[in-house]
């Protein structure tokens, strides 16, 4: 009896839901044309996501060129503006500047003082051995 006892849920079961399990052709093909109609909505809504991202590729792509050429002119005009040429005639016409003279170098003179003199005084007190700090005080004033 109990091998059967789950055979006769099975049936009350299959019973209560019985329109599940009973299809008629007409439901069946009402089922059918919703799936297939689903699926087909499925498909459109990506195919044109697919397109639209396309059209935003394209245009981006578009502005990126149109952003680099504008990049290229500016580059352009800023060297032509900076131009050693067209910065000395816009000086000299628009500012009234005139260019500097060349400038005059004064020739080298000779050391105000005698560099070889006094390293031969500084060699000659170097030798002489030290002194007391008396005598190098007499030495400095009587200079």
């Amino acid at each position: 009896m109990e091998v059967a006892k789950p055979l006769h849920l099975a049936r009350q079961q299959r019973q209560r839901a019985a329109w599940v399990f009973d299809l008629r052709p007409e439901s069946l093909v009402f089922a059918t044309i919703v799936l297939v109609a689903l699926t087909s909505l499925l498909y459109l809504t990506q195919a044109s996501n697919v397109a639209a991202t396309g059209y935003d590729i394209n245009y981006a792509e578009a502005r990126r060129d149109r952003l680099e050429r504008e990049r290229q002119r500016l580059t352009l005009r800023v060297a032509q503006l900076q131009a050693l040429d067209r910065l000395e005639t816009e000086a000299t016409s628009k500012l009234k500047m005139a260019p500097a003279p060349v400038p005059e170098y004064l020739p080298a003179r000779q050391a105000p003082v005698d560099v070889e003199a006094a390293v031969a005084k500084a060699e000659r007190d170097s030798r002489q051995g030290p002194r007391a700090w008396r005598e190098q005080l007499v030495a400095l004033m009587t200079r």
